[in-house]
């Protein structure tokens, strides 16, 4: 007989969610099962920490979620931050000169907060996400000013 896994590795969205960014019945019927299996639930997932947080709640999931493409690790329990890594402010204007030169939408995340210059179709669906608007304005001085977690570019 298989040994039992001391612990599953969960995504969210197109895994325990679908499109629509919610997690299906039968997602929660599964995760009931490895609860009660006593088998450790992990989230990890590219979305922030206050959404996945949300999720690993929401299931009753006990172990430390990693959220932000693994630059955090949280304990969902109590909230207690186990790992913050952040980019060196070079990455980043790297990443925003890239997006400027193909023309993309580009957020910057910081552990607080999360900034775009303006409105566009990259990131309407992050605010639904995050329930918490970004910080509007000019990304340059974002980027020697506040430390952070993840650069996303998006069409």
């Amino acid at each position: 007989m298989p040994e039992r896994p001391a612990l599953v590795a969960l995504d969210i969205d197109g895994t325990l969610a679908g499109a629509d960014g919610v997690v299906s019945s039968y997602s929660r019927r599964v995760v009931r099962r490895l609860v009660e299996a006593q088998v450790a639930g992990v989230i990890i997932s590219g979305r922030p920490e206050r959404s996945a947080l949300a999720v690993a709640r929401n299931l009753g999931l006990t172990a430390p979620v990693i959220s932000f493409e693994g630059a955090m690790v949280t304990d969902p329990v109590t909230g207690d931050r186990l790992l913050v890594r952040t980019m060196e402010p070079d990455q980043a204007r790297l990443a925003l000169a890239a997006g400027r030169q193909f023309d993309l939408g580009l957020t910057l995340y910081g552990v607080e907060a999360w900034y775009a210059e303006a409105p566009d179709q990259s990131n309407r669906a992050i605010v639904e996400i995050m329930e918490q608007d970004p910080v509007w304005g000019p990304l340059d001085p974002v980027v020697d000013q506040v430390p952070l977690v993840k650069v996303m570019l998006g069409a």
